[in-house]
């Protein structure tokens, strides 16, 4: 029986697909099953990992219709019979040492996570980094019941790629993948981070982290899917009787929502992907009580501004247009508003509001004149 289950979904990834399957192979670590899952791959991805399983059975294949990231994680949990688990995504890679280091990690301890440190990369940059030569004694920390003691929303990052879990303490959560097109692991790994009573972290760097232009963002359902991810997390954590009433959880992850509410809107690529984002935020606000502690404990001007906006009546362009207005509003980047601006919709929306302002302007106009002479 392998040590490790490493599980990686799959889904039309051809160009950096061996890249991927060659940084398993190449682990020093060498008890581990690689649980390749073909979400319906339309390209020769699915070509490519028959090839890797006929040369080496660690690695084992399921292929399946196509649906998400997260589904596809699940139907690899669903048979994965390692000791430890591991999850990478297609197009990422691994240092060569990780599994060693980190199952290390786990052996010697009774973490239930263990997590290192990535770095992002691009095609063509240079990745000794993950290649480097290690000694130990690793070091490393160990964070007991994290959810009391750190903020788990700024410790770690909520993706699973970068931590190695003990399945016994995945299984007695019960914890999933939500089966949704993005932010699907958000809810699994606060999850285990916050139901965790003890979690080890290293500042190694083992995982190489692509860049790239990513298509799943270009569908109106996968940008909406951040407002479910954390409206999952909040209902099946933060109203459970245990975490309830644990205000420095519920007060960091008030402020991790506005962050990454504030991020998706900044990053929109149109007027139009800004709206949706929009009204997606406000319908995860308006459902998740969180108020109080946003109202009280969040300290940055722009995220209680969008924690009002998002309150507000007012519609995703007069919420928009304020903040571009707003000078002391910094966090709309330069090409963000010039891409809001040339939007067809701003600009038909900014014609409709002409005469109206002109309105306002001319009767401020008369009333302060009248005050003057009166």
């Amino acid at each position: 029986m392998p040590k490790i289950s490493i599980i990686i979904p799959i889904y039309n990834v051809e160009p950096y697909l061996r890249e991927c399957l060659d940084s398993v192979r190449a682990q020093t670590f060498t008890e581990w099953e690689c649980i390749c899952v073909d979400d319906g791959s339309t390209d020769a991805s699915p070509d490519i990992l028959d090839e890797y399983a006929s040369k080496d059975p660690r690695f084992r294949v399921i292929k399946r219709e196509h649906t998400n990231a997260g589904a596809a994680r699940n139907a690899g949990l669903d048979i994965a019979q390692g000791e430890y688990l591991s999850f990478l995504d297609s197009d990422d890679v691994f240092a060569s040492q990780m599994l060693e280091v980190m199952a290390g990690v786990l052996d010697e301890t009774s973490a239930d996570i263990v997590s290192c440190r990535y770095k992002d990369f691009h095609a063509g940059d240079d990745l000794a980094f993950l290649n480097a030569p290690l000694h130990p004694p690793y070091s490393f920390k160990l964070i007991n019941n994290p959810s009391d003691t750190v903020n788990i929303f700024t410790t770690w990052v909520s993706w699973a790629w970068d931590k190695l879990f003990k399945r016994h303490f995945i299984d007695n959560a019960g914890l999933r993948f939500q089966e949704i097109a993005s932010w699907n692991d958000l809810l699994f790994v606060n999850s285990a981070l916050t139901l965790s009573t003890r979690t080890a972290t290293m500042e190694n760097i083992f995982v190489g982290h692509r860049k790239h232009e990513s298509s799943i963002m270009a569908t109106s359902l996968a940008r909406t899917c951040f407002a479910d991810a954390h409206l999952s997390y909040y209902e099946s954590i933060i109203v459970r009787g245990e975490f309830k009433n644990k205000e420095n959880l519920i007060n960091h992850f008030a402020s991790a929502t506005l962050k990454n509410s504030r991020t998706m809107l900044l990053n929109a690529r149109s007027y139009e992907d800004f709206c949706v984002l929009f009204l997606a935020a406000r319908r995860m606000f308006s459902t998740m009580h969180l108020g109080r502690f946003c109202q009280e404990n969040i300290q940055e001007m722009s995220l209680k501004v969008l924690y009002t906006g998002l309150h507000s009546n007012d519609s995703p362009f007069i919420f928009l247009r304020r903040r571009i207005e707003d000078k002391d509003f910094q966090d709309v980047s330069k090409d963000t508003i010039l891409k809001m601006k040339s939007s067809k919709n701003y600009v038909v929306g900014n014609a409709t509001l002409f005469l109206p302002r002109l309105l306002v302007a001319v009767c401020r106009h008369v009333l302060g004149v009248i005050r003057r002479t009166v």
